[in-house]
């Protein structure tokens, strides 16, 4: 299965997933995604030979309706949230709609929404007193962290 990677930071997410011999028979990561062009993440394109692209409005950057068209092209059939933090376009989700997944540092729906990532996410579970916490894997839709849940893992 060819799969496209959106990040926002350090890679730690796809350097999990292209170090993973399980899923080496399984995916291809046939493209990287970042909004942020210094994005340390594409680092590992560099290493994997991986293309990249960084999205944006400013010069030098992918839109939207051109990385569709890209990802169209290298046969696309998944789409990774590994630490992307920006809200993706209802357009962008309308092409491949049930084909993104997103992994969020939370058992949603509880600490999900804008703002919901990385540190916040924790510091608000342990501010909660929560008992427990976890990781979800869900579909995403028009709305943070409101897709359906594929999968949850308590911690």
């Amino acid at each position: 299965m060819n799969i496209a990677v959106f990040v926002s930071g350090r890679g730690s997410n796809l350097k999990a997933v292209l170090e993973n011999s399980d899923l080496n028979n399984l995916i291809m990561v046939k493209a990287v995604i970042s909004d942020k062009p210094d994005c340390a993440a594409f680092n590992l394109t560099d290493e994997y030979g991986i293309a990249k692209y960084c999205i944006g409005k400013e010069v030098g950057k992918i839109s939207f309706d051109d990385l569709t068209t890209q990802l169209k092209l290298v046969g696309i059939e998944l789409i990774v949230l590994a630490g992307f933090l920006k809200l993706i376009p209802a357009s962008f989700i309308k092409e491949f709609r049930n084909k993104i997944i997103n992994i969020h540092p939370a058992l949603l729906p509880s600490f999900g929404g804008k703002g919901m990532y990385g540190m916040n996410v924790h510091e608000a579970v342990f501010q909660s007193s929560a008992k427990v916490s976890g990781a979800t894997v869900h579909f995403i839709d028009e709305n943070y962290d409101a897709g359906a849940i594929i999968t949850q893992r308590c911690i």
